[in-house]
């Protein structure tokens, strides 16, 4: 996809960050019946449980802006073990989604993974929508962990 980037994440990303999280958790949210200032605090709350989380038990990991056109439009996050290519995270502002960003992500995620010959891991939440893509795209469901579906894709050394 033309003018599709990544870029790495800066402290300046991380109210742009919140709302990617935010966006994505807001149709969950939808039938509690909290106030809309209660939802925003929760799902800040969240985000930042999330952000801390991930920052204590995956140092190494890759945190990236995603970049369409100049336009700051969602987040990847992917953390290279020596086991393989855990995709962690990925998030679209919602005008972004279901157009093929998502698609060229998760490739490019593959691509590099094809290369240093790792399979791709990720987990996703059965209800996810994310869920039907990474089907599409050929990951394997490889069952239950907590509430989430272990996903994975096995690679190929490339020639």
């Amino acid at each position: 996809m033309n003018g599709l980037s990544l870029r790495p994440t800066t402290e300046a990303d991380l109210e742009f960050m919140h709302t990617v999280y935010a966006s994505g958790r807001a149709e969950e949210l939808a039938p509690v019946p909290w106030t809309p200032e209660q939802k925003t605090e929760f799902l800040r709350q969240q985000s930042e449980a999330q952000l801390a989380y991930y920052t204590e038990h995956y140092p190494h990991a890759e945190h990236s802006i995603v970049v369409l056109d100049g336009v700051d439009i969602g987040r990847l996050l992917v953390e290279h073990r020596d086991e393989d290519l855990r995709l962690m995270d990925m998030g679209l502002l919602p005008g972004y989604r279901g157009r093929g960003v998502g698609t060229e992500l998760v490739n490019s995620v593959v691509e590099r993974a094809e290369t240093i010959g790792l399979p791709v891991v990720l987990h996703v939440e059965s209800f996810n929508p994310a869920k039907r893509l990474y089907e599409r795209l050929g990951f394997i469901d490889d069952g239950e962990v907590g509430a989430y579906r272990r996903m994975f894709l096995p690679c190929a050394v490339m020639a």
